[in-house]
């Protein structure tokens, strides 16, 4: 009753509420203890679960009230919490984190403003980067020390078996003097009483001292590879070709140009012979044969390869055998790199 008149009102022609009550979070629970509410919350160091607490008021039909929620970066989609008003997650890492909520009181129609807030978990140290460059650099310090320690290893067996070679060398030197050149040398003392039998006319006689002439020569180069195989090379292999460059200069008249390219650098004994092989045996059979004005040898140190070049302007190998053969290419040992020695007619 009014002061007009009488009034009638049929509650079920009032229209329905269109949108449920905003959403309100009460409370952060980290790691089981409850704290205080506030957007923008920095949540401590070492945080692995966290809870949020939400509700709404809704004083016309609050048994109809249901939740929805979702955590940026963690869910791909919305939960369906139903009447359920926590929110619980773990195994969180620090970042940064945004959870919204929102309601509704009929089902389907999710009409009402999202609620939401942001919250950040601070890293712990080792989980900032400056912790994760720490390890990188102490992984790479490891790996260098490992490859350090190999480096050693290998350089240590590698003096190793240069010494041991040394020590063969020098035994096989030994050897061979008390043994091939001694009967040798008894030989000839031999052979020298046997032609002064003969008469100073006859003609074994003349071919006997060709023959011994011969043995002398060949009995002074055994002495001479004796002499090297007992003489240290050391490490410094220009030392060594100079040397090579003068014993294989008294055996021609052409003159030999030594030139060293690049900056030198210490080599393993057995690397040093081994070139030292190599650039004698090619010089002498340059002075001994090819008729040469001029022998070229050219040591050239680069940063990952050492090249020992052997070149003559002599008359190189008749076209006959060039063509029936090929060109001859000598590979000596990995260790002094891959040397060429090419033969060309004319």
């Amino acid at each position: 009753m009014t002061s007009e008149g009488l009034v009638e009102l049929d509650p079920h022609s009032l229209p329905l509420k269109r949108s449920a009550p905003p959403a309100e979070i009460l409370a952060i629970n980290v790691n089981g203890r409850s704290m205080p509410f506030r957007d923008h919350a920095s949540l401590p160091p070492g945080t692995r679960s966290v809870g949020l607490e939400y509700n709404a008021i809704d004083l016309t039909n609050p048994q109809l009230l249901r939740f929805r929620y979702r955590l940026e970066g963690v869910d791909a989609d919305w939960v369906q919490a139903g009447k359920q008003r926590q929110a619980n997650y773990s195994n969180l890492g620090p970042g940064d984190y945004r959870f919204v909520v929102q309601t509704t009181e009929q089902p389907g129609v999710w009409g009402g403003s999202p609620t939401a807030i942001t919250f950040t978990i601070r890293p712990t140290f080792v989980q900032t980067l400056p912790f994760k460059l720490l390890c990188l650099f102490g992984l790479l310090l490891g790996m260098w020390a490992v490859y350090r320690i190999r480096v050693r290893h290998i350089a240590a067996r590698i003096r190793g078996e240069a010494a041991m070679k040394a020590r063969e060398r020098d035994a096989l030197s030994r050897d061979l003097h008390d043994t091939l050149l001694q009967g040798m040398q008894a030989l000839m003392v031999r052979f020298h009483a046997l032609s002064d039998r003969l008469a100073a006319d006859h003609p074994v006689r003349r071919e006997l001292f060709k023959a011994l002439d011969l043995a002398e020569e060949a009995l002074i180069d055994g002495r001479k590879q004796i002499i090297g195989l007992r003489k240290p090379r050391g490490s410094d292999l220009e030392s060594v070709l100079r040397r090579s460059v003068q014993e294989a200069q008294s055996l021609t008249e052409a003159p030999i140009r030594f030139q060293v390219q690049g900056d030198p650098y210490s080599l393993a004994a057995d690397v040093v012979e081994q070139c030292e092989r190599v650039a004698s045996e090619a010089m002498f059979n340059a002075a001994r044969h090819s008729e040469a004005s001029q022998i070229d040898v050219t040591l050239e140190f680069g940063p990952d390869a050492l090249r020992l070049t052997v070149h003559d302007d002599g008359r190189g190998i008749p076209p006959e055998i060039l063509h029936a053969e090929g060109a001859r290419t000598i590979w000596a040992s990995p260790a002094c790199g891959n040397v060429r020695s090419r033969s060309a007619a004319g």
